[in-house]
């Protein structure tokens, strides 16, 4: 956000310590700025796997404009390009990484978890919601109802382990 790029590093650091509707955006701001995936974790306690993503994002766009989204700069192995657009739908998870569970949960063949509608993904205890489901559309409301699904899923087997 604009009013955090006005903020020295150390301000960030001490924005990370609240936990707020705006932490997310001080938490890309930090890492888009080089602060430290670890840092970022020790502060917030946000998973590394789900902060690598949020670093990964800040570094491959940067948005143009003043006002208003006219194109994004993006980074890549041959350089950067500029690259100009109206509207952007960023689609975050377009390669399943599951490898941290493999063993554990059931997966396709391209390691999509291949978890039901309550989002039971093979192993007592553990569930798998949005766009890490085997499912052809991957969008932030089919992401929602999955993470509902799960919830519940995840109270009813709490409910039986008593």
């Amino acid at each position: 956000m604009e009013k955090h790029r006005e903020m020295s590093d150390e301000e960030i650091l001490q924005q990370l310590h609240q936990c707020d509707d705006e932490r997310i955006f001080v938490v890309y701001d930090a890492l888009r700025r080089g602060i430290p995936v670890e840092t970022v974790h020790e502060i917030t306690m946000i998973d590394n796997w789900f902060l690598s993503k949020i670093k990964n994002l800040s570094e491959m766009a940067q948005w143009l404009g003043e006002g208003e989204l006219t194109g994004v700069r993006v980074e890549g192995p041959d350089g950067s390009r500029d690259i100009e657009v109206d509207a952007l739908f960023v689609a975050v998870g377009s390669e399943a990484d599951s490898a941290p569970f493999a063993g554990v949960a059931s997966t396709d063949a391209a390691g999509w978890f291949t978890a039901g509608e309550d989002c039971a993904a093979g192993a007592p205890g553990l569930f798998a919601a949005g766009d890490c489901r085997a499912k052809s559309v991957r969008q932030l409301t089919t992401a929602v109802g999955d993470g509902a699904a799960a919830a519940v899923a995840a109270c009813h087997h709490v409910d039986a382990c008593k």
